[in-house]
């Protein structure tokens, strides 16, 4: 099934080879963006919210800069959601997860000029905020997008994992093992993150990843448009 670069999905989604590879490594990305944001940048997740929302309110008493930090990344992540929730019927599905990548962009450029992570993290300078805002309304964006279409989440895997464990109750082992292979790659990147922020400058890291999310977004694109079948 063709797909217009405007759809609001890609045709290569109603094949489950090109579905599960696209979101493994959507979320292979995503979960080293979010590696090397809580290793070396942030110092905190900008993508997997459970354990911020459990702390706000006891680090806006015991910490109240850090609380700040904690806050912000729940809430931009929300507007990240909200604005990906209205670009998608309107951009369609490439041109929102494109936009998706501008924060991370912007990140990268912070991270350059101001070398922000040479210094200890229990400092709180404003382009730290800056960037881990930045960082989670990118993880919002994407998150929200991806969960409008096949993809489903693909930057964080709690209510991923539920669905995994009521998928295999079920005997829905192809919705079972798409899951599982995405919170595969999420891990990978994870890991993937902490390797980068120990090797390399983190602005890089961020590019490298970056970078790939393009890679996938475009060639997922031109595959559909073009009605390339896996």
């Amino acid at each position: 099934m063709q797909q217009n670069l405007q759809g609001s999905s890609w045709g290569i989604l109603d094949n489950y080879t090109g579905l599960v590879t696209i979101g493994t490594l959507m979320s292979l990305a995503a979960g080293t963006i979010n590696g090397i944001a809580t290793n070396a940048i942030v110092f905190d997740r900008v993508s997997h919210l459970t354990g911020r929302v459990n702390n706000m309110l006891r680090d806006l008493w015991t910490n109240p800069w850090h609380g700040l930090l904690v806050v912000g990344i729940v809430y931009i992540f929300v507007l990240g959601t909200f604005l990906g929730g209205k670009m998608l019927p309107r951009l369609g599905l490439t041109r929102s997860l494109l936009v998706s990548i501008v924060p991370l962009v912007l990140v990268c450029i912070l991270l350059y000029v101001s070398r922000v992570t040479a210094t200890p993290k229990d400092l709180y300078f404003p382009v730290r905020y800056m960037m881990a805002y930045l960082l989670a309304l990118a993880m919002g964006l994407q998150n929200s997008v991806t969960s409008q279409t096949a993809l489903g989440r693909t930057t964080h895997f709690t209510g991923d994992l539920t669905d995994m464990g009521l998928a295999f109750a079920d005997h829905k082992w192809r919705q079972a093992g798409y899951i599982f292979a995405k919170h595969l790659g999420f891990a990978c990147g994870g890991f993937a993150g902490f390797l980068f922020s120990r090797s390399m400058p983190e602005y890089i890291g961020i590019a490298v990843a970056t970078g790939c999310l393009v890679a996938i977004v475009l060639y997922a694109s031109r595959l559909s448009t073009s009605a390339v079948h896996w």
